[in-house]
């Protein structure tokens, strides 16, 4: 089973923009106790306990989830980036075609006649 470990480090800063947060997927066969029996200590020491604990220090482990990640949603960031881009060029595109054709109606009616 896969698991997202979430975890915050110090104080982050004022905006809001996950600042001092990290994200790491592991996977762990067995049950969720064990798993959790495993995956606690090595939030805690991950360099293992001659490494120092993450919960002291500078900039002290402050909050940590351990998320069941198998029915997790992955989202395709860079089809998501293309077809906003996309959507962009035809709304600039139909902009540009109506200010051409606004300019070709002005024309039309000076020269008309």
């Amino acid at each position: 089973m896969k698991y997202l470990i979430c975890k915050k480090a110090g104080q982050g800063c004022d905006y809001s923009i996950g600042c001092g947060m990290t994200y790491e997927i592991v996977d762990f066969d067995g049950p969720i106790y064990e798993a959790l029996k495993s995956l606690v200590p090595k939030i805690v020491y991950p360099d293992g306990p001659e490494g120092g604990c993450s919960l002291e220090g500078e900039n002290p482990l402050t909050e940590a989830w351990i998320v069941p990640a198998d029915n997790a949603f992955r989202v395709d960031v860079k089809s998501l980036l293309a077809d906003h881009q996309e959507r962009e060029r035809l709304a600039k595109k139909a902009v540009d075609e109506a200010a051409e054709h606004n300019l070709y109606e002005k024309l039309r009616k000076k020269y008309s006649g």
